[in-house]
Parts: structure tokens; sequence; C-alpha cells
């Protein structure tokens, strides 16, 4: 299908082409790419439904380990699953066990408090752990939700000092919502000594970073003794990726958008030379320009 799109949008091209020529072809070429269009878009919905997954095929795990954890730390929990049904992209269910194996055992260890303290706040002796799956448009999102005491932000802050993840005029000025994200920073935890269970995770930093490579993104919520959401949000297919297409040396390729930062428009008077390579003035800093037709000149060299 890869090379069928690259095929439909040199024909795109083209259609543009014959309609600013005023060329008598450009009309019915226009159709046929239009039907072209229809047809390559029909076959990738076929393809990624041949490679979708139930997340049940992820979830089906989890019920055993939040018990094994239970076990282990002497929190009694139950974990309540919803959406199981969900599809989503093979690669991304595969991929996602493990982010959220470190998510429910940081929800089990940190989250849910010990026996004494859920009777002095009033809490049922078991505790719950919802793991929810949805569909929400071109996105798959899945909640982990525990009934626990929440992400204490004075000890968050208290860190946030100790170990220099910020500067005091950040810190100052910085929101709980901001503070909380600080959890997903590299190193960070507030576990006040390592366990068996926070000790071989991968950190919640390295669950962010995973998801990210999915083309996904990780959120989270909390309520001082209610309970914390981690939200994860990731594409329904890794197969199709948008792209921004540019022309070089008669040449059109593709950029996908996830790797483009910022597109501006030059005017040519605006690149001046540095020696023997140029460069462009954006927001009073000076910015290197590469030509990509040299850039693929000298790589193919």
């Amino acid at each position: 299908t890869a090379e069928l799109t690259v095929a439909k949008n040199a024909i795109g091209h083209a259609v543009k082409l014959a309609e600013s020529d005023g060329s008598a072809v450009a009309v019915p070429l226009k159709n046929q790419h239009a039907g072209l269009d229809r047809l390559v878009g029909e076959l990738q919905r076929a393809v990624v439904g041949m490679r979708v997954l139930p997340l049940r095929v992820a979830f089906q795990r989890f019920p055993r380990l939040v018990h094994e954890l239970a076990t282990e730390l002497g929190k009694p929990a139950t974990l309540v699953i919803e959406g199981e049904d969900t599809e989503a992209d093979k690669a991304i269910v595969e991929m996602l066990v493990e982010p959220l194996v470190h998510v429910l055992r940081n929800a089990m260890d940190h989250g849910i408090e010990d026996t004494p303290r859920r009777a002095a706040a009033g809490k049922p002796a078991v505790a719950t752990i919802n793991l929810r799956a949805f569909r929400d448009g071109e996105h798959v999102v899945i909640e982990v939700t525990d009934d626990g005491g929440g992400i204490d932000v004075a000890r968050v802050r208290s860190l946030a000092v100790e170990r220099n993840l910020v500067s005091a005029d950040e810190l100052a000025s910085m929101s709980d919502a901001g503070l909380i994200d600080l959890i997903f920073a590299p190193g960070f935890s507030t576990a006040t000594a390592v366990t068996q269970v926070s000790g071989r995770g991968v950190g919640m930093g390295a669950v962010r970073t995973a998801v990210s490579r999915l083309g996904g993104a990780v959120e989270v919520s909390t309520t001082a003794g209610t309970g914390t959401t981690v939200r994860v949000t990731l594409p329904f297919s890794v197969l199709i990726t948008q792209v921004m297409t540019v022309e070089a040396a008669g040449q059109t390729f593709g950029i996908p958008l996830d790797a483009v930062v910022e597109t501006i428009r030059v005017p040519e008077g605006g690149i001046f030379p540095i020696g023997a390579a140029h460069a462009i003035v954006l927001r009073n800093s000076t910015v290197p320009l590469v030509r990509l037709a040299q850039v693929l000149a000298q790589g193919a060299a």
C-alpha cells in the first residue's frame, strides 16, 4: 500500500500540473485520480483490518499481575477491566504491555494505601483499580484509575527541590498540574525506599517515552485522598502516517508530519551567505539553511 500511495500522490501532482497548463486531459485525469484515491483508501482500511487485535490480548495477563502484587505488598485489590474488545493495531497492542505493567505496579505500590490508612480514611479494605479502554475517533484511549490516596503534590515539590529537577523560579510559578507532570522526569520517584515492586520498574519517564514512540501521549490527573488516573492516548494504527510533500531537484518527497516542528515562508532576499553556507534569521536567531537537493546528492555520492 505504501508504493500505491506514493504512485497516487504522484498522479495527484500530475493533475495539478495539467490543470495549471490548461491541458485537455486535466479533467479525465482528475476523475481517475479520485477513483484511485478511493480504491487505495479502501485497500489501506482492509490491510489495517487484518492487522488489528482486541486489547484483550494485552489485558489478559493483568488480573494475575494485580493479584500477585496485592499478595506481595499486603494490599488487597481488585482489577476491573472495561472495553477489552476495543481494537488497535497489532504493533500497538504488543508494545503496550510493558508500559501498562509499570503503570499498574506504580498504582499498587505508590497509589493504593495500606490497610490501616484505608480504614482510617473510611475506604473499603479491598482497593479497586479500573483498566478502561475505548475508541475516540482515530485514537485508542486506555485509562488506569486507582482509588488510592492520590499523588502527594507537596512531596513532589520537595523532591523536585532536592533533586534539582527545575529551578527555584520555575518551581515557584509552577501549577499543581505542572508539578504532577514531573513524575515523568528521568529517575523521578516519590518512594521513600526501593521495594521489590518499584525497584524493578522502568519509571514513568520510560512509560511516556515508550508511548511517544508509538505516536501517543500520557497524561496523569489526581485528587488528594481519592485516587489517580493515568490516561494513555494512542493512534488507532501505526500504518498510516500523514506527510508533508516537498519538491527538490524535480523530485517530490514526503516528510512525516510528526517530524515537522514548524514551516515558514522565506523570501529569496531573506537568505544570506555565511562563508560557503547560507542561513536565515528566525525570531532574531541565525538558523543554518540546508538545501535538500544538495544533501541528497551528497548522500548518493
